[in-house]
């Protein structure tokens, strides 16, 4: 019966490359405390219990960041769901606490990938545990691949691989742009302005920076059948005046202008105003291009920081 180390040792037996983006380290006896001294990886402020763990493999990133964190099992020990629960349950914390991207399990010929945040299977676009095994040399460019498209989608809040058109950054700046095109008076850059805006919107709101009723969600929720149930009154107008008022007014708070004027936030091309009755009101008809705008964004369950940033690249690109 092959031991832990042995079936790790036929998988890395020396430090190996995978598309010079990672590099995989088979350790076993090397402690994260030792790691960390070491500058091998990068320090986190770790609790005694935690820094005396010893990883059985880490694929590091260029900066030193571990994406995966592989605990190794025997296959007598990995044979029923328990066993696989168990071993996700004994190092899961300190790949969470070490910031891995990705947590792995593995007998050698099984491997169950995991959230480290969430501590649950990560799921393929249809719904299945991912078991996609990693063996450097041999399926380096899929490994890569699947490593990019968990990093873009898992979350505290999601396990599940985003269907490609949701990862494809091209995607949503093209569909925006479209969008923003019916706004005749619209410039390529206002367009551009205002994607930048309602981009940083979703992401302040991911990242909980932007709460309650100047968060994305409570706007996106106001579109709702049921909300109605909330305020029988609301329109398209009465939407766009409260994240005119709230999400937006806080994000200029939160971003002044500099000595020369710009922001981040710079022009204006949805307007709402209020009327004699004190109800909002949108004379033309931007109230309607913000909501498809906002639905569009929702499909992107959350938006990771690189995403942010490829996507304004592309959205320049794209307005230009």
């Amino acid at each position: 019966m092959p031991s832990e180390q042995l079936i790790q040792n036929e998988l890395y037996t020396k430090n190996l490359k995978i598309l010079d983006k990672y590099e995989c380290f088979g350790l076993g006896e090397t402690t994260v405390r030792a790691l960390m001294s070491g500058k091998y990886i990068n320090r986190f402020s770790l609790k005694k219990t935690l820094l005396d763990k010893k990883p059985d493999v880490l694929i590091l990133d260029n900066n030193k960041n571990i994406i995966i964190y592989v605990e190794q099992k025997i296959p007598e020990k990995f044979k029923k769901e328990m066993d696989i629960r168990n071993a996700i349950a004994q190092n899961i914390e300190v790949a969470k606490a070490l910031h891995s991207r990705i947590y792995i399990v593995s007998d050698g010929g099984e491997f169950i990938w995991v959230n480290p945040q969430t501590g649950n299977f990560i799921l393929d676009e249809n719904g299945n545990r991912i078991n996609v095994q990693i063996q450097p040399g041999t399926n380096d460019k899929e490994i890569a691949n699947l490593i990019h498209n968990i990093s873009l989608s898992i979350s505290e809040f999601n396990d599940k691989i985003l269907k490609k058109e949701y990862l494809d950054p091209t995607s949503l700046a093209q569909k925006i742009n479209k969008i923003l095109v019916n706004l005749t008076f619209a410039s390529a850059k206002i367009s551009l302005y205002t994607f930048v805006e309602l981009f940083l919107f979703k992401y302040l709101s991911d990242i909980k920076i932007l709460e309650g009723e100047n968060s994305f969600q409570y706007i996106a929720n106001m579109y709702k059948e049921d909300y109605k149930l909330v305020d029988p009154s609301v329109t398209d107008a009465k939407i766009l005046g409260k994240y005119l008022d709230c999400g937006r007014a806080t994000m200029i708070k939160l971003f002044p202008a500099s000595l020369d004027g710009t922001s981040i936030i710079n022009g204006q091309v949805f307007h709402s105003t209020k009327n004699e009755f004190n109800e909002y009101v949108s004379e033309d008809n931007t109230d309607k291009i913000f909501r498809e705008v906002i639905q569009e964004f929702e499909k992107y369950v959350h938006i990771p920081p690189v995403f942010y940033k490829d996507s304004y690249k592309d959205q320049n690109a794209a307005l230009n």
